[in-house]
């Protein structure tokens, strides 16, 4: 039985103010957000955002199904996805708040060009420099304890 907790590699990016926390995160075919009351971690359903990188904007829409927003732009999701850091303001409007919330999405170089087939090889490598040093300081410890030791008597 596979017990590893599995992780996404999609970049994201988060920001929170006194009224709200916002999470995205970023695929190859869209941003998926999810925004939930500060105060009581509860979703925040049908709210109007509005997300801006430098000269875009979009509008992000929300699913009932999922309870999260989504935006589907290609050219916002595009520019995201270049290997860089992105600055992102994001506008919320609910019928009781209204919030301006800045973030800062660093996209790494493999999230904008995966690479097939050199993952698996990477992946399973076992780090030999680590468990060297870890050796080396295990030896020392071990070398300093009978040093003190020796002295005692």
């Amino acid at each position: 039985m596979d017990t590893q907790v599995q992780q996404t590699e999609n970049p994201k990016f988060e920001s929170f103010t006194e009224s709200f926390e916002l999470l995205g995160e970023v695929f190859s075919d869209k941003v998926r957000l999810y925004l939930h009351d500060f105060s009581t971690n509860k979703p925040v359903a049908n709210a109007s955002i509005e997300l801006e990188s430098d000269t875009l904007s979009v509008q992000a829409g929300f699913s009932d199904d999922h309870q999260y927003y989504v935006i589907r732009d290609e050219a916002f999701v595009s520019k995201l996805n270049q290997p860089g850091e992105h600055e992102i303001v994001v506008t919320i409007l609910t019928e009781e708040h209204g919030d301006l919330l800045a973030s800062t999405l660093l996209t790494p170089e493999a999230a904008s060009a995966p690479q097939h087939g050199h993952e698996e090889e990477h992946h399973h490598a076992f780090p030999w420099t680590t468990v060297a040093i870890a050796l080396v300081f295990f030896a020392a410890g071990l070398a300093l304890a009978h040093f003190v030791q020796g002295r005692r008597k």
